[in-house]
């Protein structure tokens, strides 16, 4: 297997990561998962916005050639050299610079891996999720939280969490009580036909299949409420789902006490495996 170090390709066990590197040090840096079908990388458009949404926030300087046709290029050329038609492209990036807490530099590197997958698109979880609530580490909004960025610690403690108690997810609240994300996931409730999401504002990622989803829902002409969900108003939701870029969308059947149907969230998978399809 290969990996994409900067443009050069790199047989993957004989990547050395110096003792420098601000990702390793410092979680300097931010990342990115991309769904890809057949070794066509899906979304681009979408991950590629972020990317330069990410690196404007974070004040990095991506390569000057590191436009949607260079990544589109390097992602599908890294997916045929290690022969994986479907699979997540994972992109790292982070600040080149050495340094303490100051870099010397904000200039932007990248890595880019592959991790292959067994299904060839977005499959509907006939057995619904079970999941938790995580409270021990709350989110906070703020103008990076919305990205993929290289401190994932509250995530693997929620994970961690989510293990012990024998879930499939968790959902993780902000300091007001409110639903952020998933775990790797946004999260998506309906109430009589209206979908309600949470907004970025409340400290969850905004994920590129959040936004699609988003997308879809208004060329269909569903209701939307982008709001806050306090955790309290859970159990009055008739559906509750999941969204990312590698799964798509997995609807929940319990969250705790809660049982949930999936009648709207089949009908919205529906419509997203035809989009992609298309």
């Amino acid at each position: 297997m290969y990996i994409n170090d900067n443009g050069t390709y790199i047989e993957k066990d004989l990547m050395v990561l110096l003792p420098s590197n601000r990702s390793f040090k410092y979680g300097d840096g931010f990342f990115e998962s991309i769904r890809a079908m057949h070794y066509k990388p899906l979304l681009l458009e979408l991950h590629y916005q972020r990317i330069q949404n990410a690196a404007n926030a974070l004040k990095m300087q991506l390569p000057s050639d590191f436009d949607l046709d260079y990544l589109e290029q390097n992602g599908s050329q890294l997916l045929l050299r290690n022969q994986t038609a479907n699979a997540r492209i994972r992109l790292m990036f982070y600040r080149e610079g050495e340094g303490l807490y100051t870099p010397t530099s904000n200039k932007a590197n990248f890595l880019m891996e592959t991790i292959p997958l067994s299904n060839d698109c977005y499959e509907w979880n006939e057995q619904g999720l079970h999941i938790g609530i995580f409270t021990d580490i709350p989110k906070v909004g703020s103008s990076i939280s919305s990205y993929k960025t290289n401190n994932c610690l509250p995530y693997i403690m929620a994970a961690i969490y989510k293990n012990e108690n024998h879930w499939d997810d968790c959902l993780l609240l902000n300091q007001d009580q409110h639903i952020a994300d998933a775990i790797s996931s946004n999260v998506f409730a309906i109430k009589e036909q209206t979908v309600v999401v949470p907004p970025s504002s409340d400290g969850g990622v905004e994920g590129v299949m959040r936004q699609q989803i988003l997308n879809l829902l208004k060329q269909k002409n569903y209701s939307i409420q982008e709001r806050s969900i306090h955790q309290d108003e859970l159990s009055s939701f008739d559906e509750l789902f999941l969204t990312n870029a590698i799964k798509g969308i997995q609807w929940v059947e319990w969250c705790e006490l809660k049982r949930y149907t999936n009648e709207v969230s089949r009908s919205i998978y529906e419509e997203l495996l035809k989009s992609v399809l298309e």
